[in-house]
């Protein structure tokens, strides 16, 4: 299943908070290539974590994601966790990114 964990931070992401990110998903994920993590443009203190996990019931996994992240981050303050039906991809346009 798709897993989206959107962390809201403390301050401006620094490069440390990115491999916080990608370091929590690699402990969750079932895919490491599935890992993607990106900074949305119109929320400045904020990371997004999509990758995918084995299929399970959400209730199952939802607390083991939020423990997994709000543990490893030390800049963090605020967070989310969704299930896409679909992956949502990004591509960078203009010096921008943009999400599909």
């Amino acid at each position: 299943m798709n897993v989206k964990v959107e962390i809201e931070l403390c301050c401006l992401p620094r490069a440390e908070d990115k491999e916080q990110m990608h370091f929590a998903a690699k402990n969750l994920t079932n895919d490491i290539n599935s890992i993607v993590i990106t900074e949305p443009q119109r929320k400045e203190n904020t990371l997004i974590a999509e990758f995918t996990i084995h299929n399970a019931r959400q209730v199952d996994v939802v607390d083991k994601i939020g423990k997994g992240f709000t543990h490893v981050l030390e800049n963090y303050s605020d967070s989310s966790i969704s299930f896409p039906k679909r992956r949502t991809t990004v591509r960078k346009l203009g010096g921008g990114q943009r999400v599909l």
